[in-house]
């Protein structure tokens, strides 16, 4: 499991901000401020949303690439 956390940790680090700010907005209109329950709401439903869109976007577009550069190579 740690192999691949490793594997889609560059596509992670892509969108895990993107994604996390979108999700403080929506958190913060429904919670009204940043307190303690609002940061774990954000951490629960953050950290498996990030790892989701990681995984697709490695499998989708990633995966291609290093496959074919792989067959380039010989």
């Amino acid at each position: 499991t740690l192999s691949g956390l490793g594997l889609v940790s560059y596509s992670f680090y892509l969108w895990h901000e993107l994604l996390l700010r979108w999700l403080s907005a929506w958190i913060k209109a429904v919670w009204g401020a940043a307190t303690l329950p609002a940061l774990g709401m954000n951490f629960a439903l953050g950290l498996p949303l990030a790892l989701a869109a990681a995984v697709a976007w490695f499998a989708l577009f990633e995966a291609p690439f290093l496959r074919a550069r792989a067959t380039l190579r010989g």
